[in-house]
């Protein structure tokens, strides 16, 4: 059985009957990673947010999302609660608008910690913040505990919202553009982050981006939407052989760029 699987999930604007997404089918399986991949406005953030019951009031979500052999959208509200945050994390978008400016990292950590589990002192809670931070490679993680987010940089703040989401070992983290606000060196580490927990933990990864070459890096199996529409879902074949024409043409501009990018690397 897979660890996640939806089936005709759609979501719809209650007040004007637009459908904003449909037809999104996939599978999640232990330990695999899922990219999402297609231009700004084409439901990937939104279909996150349904599969955790996160959407606004004014929407409606339909369809199956089975986590675990539990139909999420019909299941309690304290039982998804309890599956959020717990089993499956998700890491934002914008990790400057995730953090309160008014508080320390340190006391933002010790909050989401205690909001998911009580069973930790504050002494072994401190222990598991740090541990998770070392995880990420940052150095002083002491010092960072202390800091505001306003006092990081943009790379230091995703690695912490990486940090957040080991706190409880979750089945599956959901990374929403992760590596957008990034400069490439930064984006390259994230991406080697990711597979570390992959292969370290095996948890299981839902990674949304625009960029199907950061994508091609990590996933196992890809999901290509277009204007709120799954047009597209297969293995690694979807890379060389894409079936729709959406999904070769976001194949054929990567392909383009990259050839462009060696060709003015090779005239410095």
């Amino acid at each position: 059985m897979s660890l996640l699987e939806v089936q005709s999930l759609a979501v719809r604007d209650a007040l004007t009957g637009t459908l904003l997404v449909r037809d999104v089918h996939f599978r999640l399986e232990p330990g695999t990673c899922l990219g999402v991949v297609g231009e700004s406005g084409s439901g990937k953030s939104l279909t996150c947010l349904a599969l955790l019951g996160l959407t606004p009031p004014s929407l409606r979500v339909s369809g199956s999302v089975r986590f675990d052999g539990i139909d999420l959208l019909r299941a309690g509200r304290e039982t998804v609660r309890d599956i959020r945050g717990k089993r499956i994390a998700m890491i934002v978008q914008q990790p400057m608008t995730a953090f309160d400016p008014l508080y320390s990292m340190g006391a933002q950590f010790l909050e989401t910690l205690r909001a998911t589990t009580s069973f930790f002192s504050e002494k072994e809670s401190m222990g598991r913040i740090v541990a998770a931070l070392e995880m990420m490679h940052i150095r002083n993680p002491l010092d960072v505990l202390k800091k505001y987010p306003y006092q990081l940089s943009g790379g230091m703040l995703q690695r912490c919202m990486i940090a957040v989401a080991l706190l409880q070992r979750p089945d599956i983290i959901i990374a929403d553009e992760p590596t957008t606000a990034l400069d490439s060196m930064n984006q390259q580490e994230v991406v080697a982050q990711f597979r570390w927990i992959r292969e370290e933990f095996g948890t299981s990864l839902i990674f949304v981006s625009h960029d199907l070459g950061v994508v091609h890096q990590l996933a196992q199996e890809v999901l290509v939407m277009k204007d709120g529409v799954g047009v597209e879902y297969g293995g690694s074949e979807l890379f060389s052989a894409p079936r729709h024409p959406y999904t070769r043409y976001l194949v054929d501009t990567r392909s383009t760029l990259s050839k462009a990018f060696e060709r003015v690397m090779q005239c410095r």
